[in-house]
């Protein structure tokens, strides 16, 4: 939420500096780095600043987001509050039928969002619910949204570039 609201995101060190010397640092020695891989930098917080300072589009303007009914509800509303924080538009109940429609009503590239972990709740039903998400997946793609998973989600945020949604796409490409 922080890189999509364009705030610090500072190690402990900052804290405890200023704690002993008793004197204020400047945040930029102190900004958290994220890595992909073992020496890429993703520089999110930094651009998540940078675009909130000039008062640029919010990293999601303009992108419609659906969802897979499979998600756990906790991590569909950490979902959708993080994309209405990234200025997305998160869409609730859309079917693949109704999404052509939708499309036409609501401009922009719509994503349906799946779970691409493992499993929450290892099941017996688990092969089933799992060729159940796949056959979802399958329809929203034919009615035109572009499928992605969840952690393709965290990746755009985290180095707070969109392009990382697109089909084929990684943040190692934007570095």
């Amino acid at each position: 939420m922080a890189i999509l609201y364009g705030k610090w995101i500072v190690r402990a060190g900052w804290i405890v500096d200023f704690l002993v010397q008793r004197i204020p640092h400047p945040e930029t020695p102190y900004e958290m780095t994220f890595y992909g891989g073992l020496h890429t930098s993703i520089s999110g917080p930094t651009k998540g600043r940078a675009r909130a300072a000039e008062g640029a589009p919010k990293l999601f303007s303009g992108l419609n987001f659906c969802f897979s009914a499979y998600l756990h509800v906790e991590d569909l509303e950490d979902f959708q509050n993080l994309i209405a924080a990234g200025g997305g538009q998160p869409m609730e109940g859309v079917s693949p039928d109704s999404l052509p429609e939708i499309r036409n009503r609501f401009p922009g590239k719509v994503y349906f969002i799946y779970h691409g972990g493992p499993p929450r709740d290892s099941t017996r039903y688990f092969n089933c619910i799992l060729k159940k998400q796949i056959e979802e997946c399958v329809e929203y793609g034919k009615s035109g949204a572009q499928v992605i998973s969840h952690l393709m989600l965290y990746d755009a945020i985290l180095s707070y570039d969109a392009r990382i949604l697109e089909p084929g796409r990684s943040f190692h490409e934007y570095m």
